[in-house]
């Protein structure tokens, strides 16, 4: 089933400065699925200018296939390819989609790597055997003319240790490295190095303290260096990149301030600079995915709160400011576990209709949309300085005012009425919020006298006294 929608009432968008940002269509939202449960494994756009995702997709209540369904810049069907060997992870070299899987057969390992043209056909399958017991692949790496990499998980005495595999462009096998810690250690993304080379982000620790991990190997698997990063708290990178001659930069989670950064790494693996990004989130409201972008910026998806797992979607600067974001309200789109940039400008989206489980996510149907880039068309910061604005209507006032708010960009805030004893009468807020809200405050039954209502977040507050009238 094929639900073509042309609407935007799924989604509320909110803006740092209308001024400055022009508002971001939704181009198409596109509903896939059959009769049963859609598997969601992986997604990413293709070079002209649609998308190509895996999945798994039921052909009736109790059979399913995975394949490959390629849609055009508008969202329509193009092909499917049905897989019928293992296939887990994917990437694109050059015009070809390139799927790895893992297969157990007759005692030993087999990767298998599985070639698809652009038209959908495939054309080539290569097998290797490996010794190694190898549990999980979680991301296809693409080094153009030097091969693959492959970022991955085993079991090495009942502990899951991350490991990176290295193959050929013929798919030779090269080398094979765990990332072995003395706490339990999560691997979490890789890059490809210019140099042939290649990084790992991961993190360790117990008991909610963890730091980040960067181990850098060489073209021919050798360890150029391995170091930690972190102090109090829980320290947890999210992506990796290489940014020049070497150098790397990491988005990461940081410490118990709950706030995000950008680690830049020097080629001998010394920390230069921790820049703090996209201020105003928590570790439950902060980005689940970021995406670097061909012109240095960034998207980004989260959660609202730990308890309201409804999805957002934003697009900041290379500096770590937001631009703007935009909030799914729809319980049907309970997730994004990927995000694109279109070849063809703007964003794809991949969702899920319920909570995910190992990486794959069981729901009634699979969602994709197109969001259309935002250009700023305005100079310099695309938000004013740092302000909130408190105003109540009417005021003095007999039984109900209207309070409203501006705070400078999406955070967590707290908005509350107290009494003129300080004692908390009313609480709005406290939790991650909108920019800008509204609400009518019924004091009926409270007695007459004057009330502050107060708001504070991002470092900023603003109190207004109200007077109630009877």
């Amino acid at each position: 089933m094929i639900n073509k929608l042309l609407t935007a009432a799924l989604l509320i968008v909110v803006f740092f400065s209308t001024a400055a940002i022009a508002q971001p269509d939704t181009l198409w939202t596109t509903i896939l699925g059959g009769p049963g449960e859609e598997y969601f494994l992986n997604m990413f756009a293709t070079p002209d200018g649609g998308m190509a995702l895996l999945a798994d997709w039921t052909v009736t209540q109790d059979s399913s296939y995975r394949g490959i369904l390629k849609l055009d810049a508008g969202g329509d069907s193009i092909w499917t390819t049905v897989i019928d060997r293992p296939a887990e992870v994917m990437t694109r070299h050059r015009d070809a989609i390139v799927l790895a899987g893992n297969q157990y057969y007759a005692g030993y390992n087999w990767i298998v790597l599985t070639w698809i043209r652009p038209s959908g056909e495939i054309c080539r399958t290569d097998t290797i055997c490996q010794s190694n017991d190898f549990y999980q692949f979680t991301r296809l790496i693409d080094l153009d003319t030097l091969g693959f990499a492959i970022l991955g998980k085993r079991g090495i005495n009942g502990t899951d240790v991350p490991f990176i595999f290295r193959l050929s462009l013929d798919v030779d096998s090269l080398w094979l490295r765990d990332i072995e810690s003395d706490y339990p250690i999560y691997g979490v993304s890789a890059v490809g190095l210019s140099d042939g080379g290649v990084a790992v982000a991961s993190y360790f620790g117990t008991g909610g303290q963890s730091d980040v991990r960067l181990t850098r190997f060489d073209a021919d698997g050798g360890l150029q260096w391995d170091r930690t990063y972190g102090g109090e708290g829980r320290c947890q990178p999210l992506e990796i990149w290489e940014t020049n001659a070497g150098a790397l930069k990491v988005f990461s989670h940081w410490t118990l301030d709950s706030a995000y950064v950008f680690l830049n790494i020097g080629s001998d693996g010394a920390l230069n600079e921790v820049s703090p990004s996209f201020a105003g989130f928590s570790a439950y409201s902060g980005p689940k995915l970021i995406s670097r972008l061909s012109d240095g910026d960034y998207i980004l998806y989260g959660n609202r709160t730990r308890t309201d797992p409804r999805p957002w979607f934003g697009r900041g600067d290379g500096n770590g400011d937001m631009e703007w974001i935009i909030y799914y309200n729809s319980g049907d789109f309970r997730d994004i576990p990927a995000i694109a940039e279109s070849r063809g400008g703007g964003y794809f989206l991949a969702g899920a209709s319920a909570n995910h489980y190992r990486g794959r996510f069981p729901n009634d149907d699979i969602w994709v949309q197109k969001i259309a880039r935002v250009e700023n068309l305005v100079e310099g910061k695309p938000y004013p300085a740092s302000h909130i604005i408190l105003t109540a209507y009417p005021n003095p006032f007999n039984s109900s005012t209207i309070i409203e708010y501006q705070l400078e960009r999406p955070g967590f805030a707290a908005l509350q009425i107290y009494d003129h004893s300080g004692h908390l009468v009313k609480l709005w807020i406290d939790s991650f919020a909108c920019p800008s809200g509204r609400f009518l405050w019924d004091a009926s039954g409270l007695p007459s006298g004057v009330y502050q209502v107060r708001i504070s977040g991002g470092g900023f507050n603003a109190v207004e006294s109200l007077l109630l009238v009877r």
